[in-house]
């Protein structure tokens, strides 16, 4: 602690170390002071709007009483609260990130809540909040951390011509991305075990094993989820998970084949999208009516978990990655279709099938509420 204050101390600016005591098992870090702040010396003023959020958003995940202690990786207020113009201070970022992984190492939190971008990338070299919000990320000591929204960019979303700005960049409103940050705040401090979940893809198979799971689940049909991923118009690959833990994916084209096998494949693929009863889907319509048109047989949608959570979680966002994020501790793996589609796919089975049993059981709850 006396390095890091020793070294902010030279900036001859207001510090504020944070709230709490560094030795409390729980951190919440955010970027840097704003006005409220540097004036009453404590991150997150309560009074302040940004603040006033924070404080709502920890009482709501029920964690008011919780040993927190909270700072910011720049325990100083920048210029026109602008982190760009820290230089005119004389402070170098990357040096000023290093002194604050050394300082938050020295005491070894079990979990940490980072708030916004800037905090994202200074511990792990990612950025893009939106996407990687809600995504575990494994500390070097053996805790955890999950990243969420800054309650400033949360806040901006009031104001009129902020939204202006943000209107088709962000699928987040003001009230979806409150909610988010409460789910966030509650995963990385509530749940037990934030161990990414073990997912195997099988892409290499035999003949016989790739025609023998197709027959499989006809024969015995259980709750079985599906994805399709298209080249434009064109569907290349197929797959399906019956848990989720595991998923296969088959490529639709005839070159991926012998001509025989093809041939069997087709078939036994056309028959279980006939008859399968149990079919699991994302948005599974449009997959279905994509198949139907290439021949691939009629199938039906027995869940649509991106329907299921329209109407549980009418405010939340309902693509795929955006519910893995709430129903799992899977991390972002969007980057992931630009180099290996085939595992891409997978994944998507696999977490649609466990983002419908976490929804599945959250409507039978609401069943039992009424």
């Amino acid at each position: 602690m006396e390095h890091f204050l020793k070294y902010w101390a030279r900036f001859g600016r207001p510090v504020v170390l944070g709230e709490g005591k560094p030795d409390y098992p729980w951190w919440i870090v955010g970027e840097a002071l704003g006005e409220y702040e540097e004036e009453h010396q404590r991150p997150f003023y309560p009074e302040a709007p940004a603040g006033s959020l924070f404080r709502s958003v920890i009482r709501q995940a029920k964690l008011e009483t919780s040993p927190f202690f909270v700072t910011n990786i720049y325990p100083i207020r920048p210029p026109d609260n602008k982190l760009s113009r820290l230089p005119e201070l004389g402070i170098n970022r990357p040096e000023a990130i290093d002194t604050f992984k050394r300082f938050i190492a020295a005491y070894k939190p079990e979990r940490v809540l980072l708030l916004g971008n800037t905090p994202l990338d200074a511990m792990f070299g990612q950025t893009g909040i939106e996407d990687w919000r809600g995504s575990p990320f494994k500390l070097p000591w053996g805790g955890w951390s999950v990243a969420t929204l800054h309650p400033s960019n949360i806040q901006r979303k009031y104001d009129p011509k902020a939204k202006d700005a943000e209107r088709g960049q962000s699928k987040y409103t003001y009230g979806s991305g409150r909610m988010s940050m409460v789910l966030d705040t509650v995963k990385c401090f509530s749940w037990k075990s934030l161990e990414p979940p073990k997912i195997t893809v099988h892409t290499d198979y035999s003949v016989e094993e790739a025609l023998g799971k197709l027959i499989q689940w006809r024969e015995k049909p259980t709750p079985l989820a599906f994805d399709i991923e298209t080249l434009g118009d064109f569907i290349d690959l197929i797959g399906f998970a019956d848990s989720p833990a595991e998923a296969w994916v088959y490529p639709l084209t005839k070159k991926s084949w012998t001509f025989t096998f093809w041939n069997s494949f087709e078939r036994e693929l056309r028959a279980l999208l006939d008859t399968h009863p149990y079919l699991i889907g994302q948005n599974g319509a449009f997959d279905c009516s994509l198949l139907m048109r290439h021949g691939f047989g009629r199938p039906l949608c027995w869940f649509d978990t991106r329907l299921a959570q329209a109407w549980v979680y009418p405010d939340l966002p309902g693509d795929l990655h955006y519910m893995v994020s709430q129903y799992s501790t899977h991390p972002h793996y969007k980057w992931m279709i630009e180099n290996n589609r085939m595992r891409y796919n997978g994944l998507d089975c696999a977490l649609t099938f466990e983002v419908f049993e976490a929804l599945q059981k959250r409507i039978k709850r609401m069943g039992e509420e009424k």
